[in-house]
């Protein structure tokens, strides 16, 4: 080999160890590069594991320490994981949660094969995340109220299918006659035609009726509250339009049995004052506890109250003049649906009436 030769050889020796030196500082900074980044993503998923701990801690302080019903141990409890396909949208829940109103479907069907992956119901899926919340639950009476007619006749048509009677009981007015009417579905105990006054359980001496029950007038007596009334039983969601002098009157629910005419009754079940806005019970809270500001000054005549019960979630509510005064009476405790619209009326000449 000449001399030439070698140093050609030599030059090209040269030039791939400085290609290869280079390569290799290459991939040693790539490899600290990504050593760096490894260590950021490290950092970044300490971090919201952390974050995710203070959420959680914070919702239990908010929730007094209930916000983890819903939270599945993923390792222990995936056999009670439940996929449903709604018409071609899946959702995913817990068994607990399609079974805990006993009258509906999912009872037998997820009783009929426990391995199914998915369950596929030919349905709609537009009201399903609706009842779903209802289920786990969330109070979706506000939703319900806002619906028009149309949109009541779908979602109750759907709620049929599914046979969620809890559902059936929180509709509002308007949802209980459609269900009437258009579905020819009456509740046990339920008078869907017609909320009005039982002339079996009022003050006879100091209150007089209307002809078809819907109003009720104080005529006689002192400005106390001796002279109650009762409305039809079964009706857990009323309206009623204040016509005279309804300042001090006390709305709200009582059972049948606790009833006294000529007595107090504020003490027996569930009532707010819709001149002060303060609630009244035998039980928590305690009597005269202030509830809401939003009845101060929307007492006139004309204006509306409603009455909420909600069996399902065991509360009562209010609204004035179509105003949600939220949640007044928790954990009400109602003995074989034992429950009517009720009313201490004070003044002389109080008027009122029942309306759609």
């Amino acid at each position: 080999m000449s001399l030439h030769h070698i140093e050609q050889t030599e030059k090209l020796l040269l030039g791939s160890l400085q290609t290869f030196s280079t390569q290799f500082k290459f991939l040693k900074e790539t490899e600290e590069e990504l050593n760096t980044k490894k260590e950021k993503l490290e950092t970044i998923e300490k971090s919201l594991q952390e974050r995710e701990q203070t959420l959680i801690q914070h919702s239990l302080n908010i929730n007094g320490g209930n916000s983890t019903k819903n939270i599945i141990p993923y390792e222990c409890q995936q056999n009670d994981i439940v996929k449903l396909n709604i018409g071609g949208t899946e959702f995913s829940t817990t068994r607990q949660t399609l079974t805990i109103d006993k009258t509906a479907i999912f009872n037998t069907l997820l009783k009929s094969d426990n391995n199914t992956a998915v369950y596929f119901l030919d349905r709609d899926p537009k009201y399903f995340p609706l009842i779903l919340n209802h289920l786990r639950r969330n109070n979706i009476a506000i939703q319900l109220s806002e619906m028009s007619r149309g949109e009541l006749s779908e979602f109750i048509q759907e709620v049929l299918f599914y046979s969620i009677s809890s559902i059936l009981r929180i509709l509002p007015t308007k949802g209980l006659k459609l269900l009437h009417d258009e579905f020819h579905v009456i509740l046990e105990g339920l008078k869907i035609n017609a909320f009005e006054f039982d002339p079996k359980y009022i003050n006879n001496t100091n209150l007089v009726l209307s002809k078809d029950c819907k109003r009720i007038k104080k005529v006689k007596g002192s400005n106390d509250w001796q002279s109650g009334a009762l409305g039809t039983i079964g009706c857990y969601r009323y309206k009623i339009k204040l016509i005279n002098s309804c300042h001090n009157l006390m709305v709200g629910f009582m059972s049948t049995s606790r009833f006294e005419p000529s007595t107090p009754n504020n003490r027996s079940g569930w009532f707010v004052c819709i001149q002060t806005g303060k609630i009244y019970s035998a039980e928590d809270p305690p009597l005269g506890s202030n509830y809401t500001t939003l009845f101060n000054g929307n007492n006139y005549p004309g204006s509306t109250v409603e009455a909420i019960y909600d069996d399902y979630a065991n509360t009562i509510s209010f609204k004035i003049n179509g105003k949600d005064c939220g949640v007044a009476f928790k954990n009400v405790s109602v003995y074989n649906g034992d429950i009517r619209p009720a009313f201490d009326i004070c003044y002389l000449e109080t008027e009122f009436e029942f309306v759609d």
